[in-house]
């Protein structure tokens, strides 16, 4: 017995059912609508997924990569479209950049320009040329001007007599020398100091080479021995004293300081370093005085002294430093 293949169409989805020759119409048409209602329920939620599942894959991929998606050739002529935006978005920022770059450069002390507050400009940012790396003009030498003293150590005796004695013009105190009296405790007698020219290198150093010198001044020193003599470096100059006395001297301490150019923003500058103290000479009557030192910008330039046979008291006379164009 062949069947009957009977397809009915309800809204979208379909079903087939096979009857046989004497089926029931209107059973079978029961059964269809059932199925129909089925078969439309899974197919629109296999619908929904699979577009739900495509609309995903297609936000993912073109979200991540920009690439090329599933929906189409429209949407990856557009999202081509935007990955070439973007392109000449960067293509765009990279001449300003050269720009900048070819307009760098150099510009103010060195340039060789004279411009702002440059004393001088020779288009170099190397010194000792007579222009500094700063652009200021550089010193040539040294001098001294002004007068002022250090204070007193030790005190005048009324049977002293002052001696002393100046440097020649633009020089310095270097150093001190004398005697200990052998017979009577080993108190100081017979100074003498001697002075010193200071010199300016081409690299802005301070150095000194000897010249004149005064003494020995001898007051009455019974039996001179055990010469001593203190004497500054050869880049350092003679700002002070410290030690003992009571009515005499009975030490001494000779203080010396480097003279020291230095350089900032505002130009050059001239004063003295760190004061070393040289050994002491003598021994620990009478009690301690000073330091007795030049004022910070200034440096001895002549040596006071009060004696009668022995050392009495010291004092110093005092120059400003100054620099020279």
């Amino acid at each position: 017995m062949h069947r009957l293949a009977l397809c009915v169409v309800v809204l979208t989805a379909s079903s087939c059912v096979l009857a046989s020759p004497d089926f029931d119409e209107g059973s079978a048409a029961t059964a269809t609508l059932s199925d129909s209602d089925a078969t439309g329920s899974d197919a629109s939620t296999s619908a929904t997924s699979s577009a739900t599942a495509a609309s995903g894959a297609t936000s993912s991929d073109a979200g991540s990569s920009g690439e090329t998606s599933t929906t189409g050739d429209a949407t990856t002529s557009t999202s081509e479209s935007t990955t070439t935006g973007s392109t000449a978005s960067t293509t765009t920022t990279d001449p300003t950049t050269t720009d900048s770059d070819s307009d760098s450069g150099a510009v103010g002390c060195g340039d060789g320009d004279l411009v702002d507050d440059e004393e001088c400009d020779d288009g170099n940012l190397v010194g000792g040329d007579g222009c500094s790396a700063l652009c200021h003009i550089e010193p040539t030498g040294i001098s001294l001007s002004g007068l002022g003293f250090s204070m007193k150590g030790g005190m005048d005796a009324g049977n002293g007599q002052n001696v002393g004695g100046w440097c020649p013009d633009e020089d310095v105190m270097g150093w001190f020398a004398g005697d200990r009296d052998a017979q009577s405790d080993n108190w100081l007698c017979r100074p003498s100091f001697g002075c010193r020219t200071l010199t300016l290198g081409a690299d802005l150093s301070v150095s000194s080479v000897a010249s004149a010198s005064f003494g020995p001044f001898d007051g009455g020193c019974f039996k001179p021995e055990n010469h001593w003599e203190r004497a500054c470096g050869p880049d350092e100059v003679l700002v002070g004293f410290r030690g003992r006395a009571g009515t005499l001297i009975d030490q001494l301490v000779v203080r010396c300081a480097e003279v020291v150019i230095t350089e900032d923003a505002n130009g050059f500058s001239i004063t003295r370093g760190e004061v070393k103290e040289l050994p002491a000479i003598g021994g620990d009557g009478g009690n301690a005085f000073g330091p007795i030192d030049c004022p910070i910008e200034s440096i001895a330039v002549s040596i006071d002294l009060n004696i009668g046979s022995w050392i009495n008291s010291v004092q110093m006379t005092c120059k400003n430093l100054a620099l020279e164009y």
